[in-house]
């Protein structure tokens, strides 16, 4: 792997050894070995009717990550981000911290979207291993400013955010709130709710299916907003309708069972009981498909204020009682 920009005969050859798999086996039914040995060797351009069959072979979209690795301008700098985002995945915190450490200082990662995630994985690093929110905050800012002057741009509705940039708008929200200023935290979660909810009311996104990363921080971004501020907020109520709804309808399964209980807890502490009773019951019955029950407990104890808690019990000490004299 060179410091040349990559062709998509190059990162034909990188998904295929990454995934073991074997030159004859990937273009069985596509094209003959040597026309695959071609194009991964740059000599040939596959046509799109190959790329769909390698990308369905892959279980990757190929253009999509190759457009990915030109913004990391080529595949030795990919590669080093394909680490820092396993990390991130993982929660290989210190682990994330010590990669950071050594690539942030290479001049590859000194500007463009190898700039933004070493800002991004930097202020994950402060606010979750550190707990030092305005540190967070600092990073990713600075990831942001490398190409926008101000959040400001997030209400110009021409403007085409890539993954890192929301991440880090996400983040920064987050880690206000953290910082007790939540205005200004609840100003940015909602464009970046808007943000999203525009670009999934276009048809492009079923045609394309390039909806799953959208729809997935639209679940992540209420869910957060709800806990950082617009807890017990009745009006909030309809934006976690809708965004379940959005979820639903995209069979996106990422924050489904959280946002139901949030709303079990809206509904429990705006005096709802029977209704908060039935979406947490169903929220609950939702997290056990996903997460062990001991996390499940931890987590609701997150989500739901000692209100909801205290209402919701008793609602099921009453459901059980009626049940024994039945």
């Amino acid at each position: 792997m060179g410091n040349s920009e990559a062709q998509i005969g190059d990162i034909i050859r990188y998904i295929r050894i990454n995934q073991h798999i074997s030159q004859a086996h990937l273009c069985d039914g596509i094209c003959s070995r040597d026309y695959l040995m071609d194009i991964e060797a740059n000599k040939k351009t596959p046509s799109l009717y190959i790329i769909n069959g390698l990308s369905e072979k892959f279980g990757v979209n190929l253009l999509s990550e190759y457009n990915t690795v030109l913004k990391h301008r080529n595949l030795e700098t990919h590669a080093k981000i394909e680490e820092i985002n396993d990390c991130l995945v993982e929660r290989k915190l210190s682990e994330l911290k010590e990669l950071v450490s050594e690539y942030e200082k290479l001049p590859e990662f000194k500007d463009g979207e190898p700039f933004q995630i070493i800002m991004y994985a930097k202020a994950v690093v402060a606010s979750t291993l550190e707990k030092k929110w305005k540190e967070s905050i600092s990073y990713s800012l600075a990831g942001i400013n490398s190409k926008y002057p101000s959040l400001d741009e997030l209400k110009n509705k021409n403007n085409i955010f890539s993954n890192v940039e929301l991440n880090l708008m996400l983040h920064i929200a987050v880690n206000l709130a953290r910082c007790e200023n939540f205005e200004e935290s609840d100003s940015i979660f909602s464009s970046i709710r808007d943000y999203l909810n525009r670009f999934l009311s276009n048809t492009h996104y079923y045609i394309e299916k390039n909806y799953h990363f959208t729809i997935n921080l639209l679940g992540l971004t209420v869910y957060n907003q709800y806990l950082f501020t617009q807890r017990n907020n009745p009006r909030f109520l309809d934006t976690l309708d809708e965004t379940i709804r959005s979820l639903q309808r995209f069979k996106s399964s990422a924050k489904l069972f959280e946002l139901l209980l949030c709303r079990a807890d809206l509904l429990a502490n705006t005096e709802k009981p029977k209704e908060a009773k039935l979406t947490y019951n169903q929220g609950h019955s939702l997290g056990l498909l996903y997460v062990p029950a001991d996390e499940l407990k931890k987590l609701e104890k997150i989500i739901l204020s000692e209100k909801a808690l205290k209402l919701l019990s008793e609602k099921q000490a009453s459901h059980n009682k009626k049940r024994k004299t039945s």
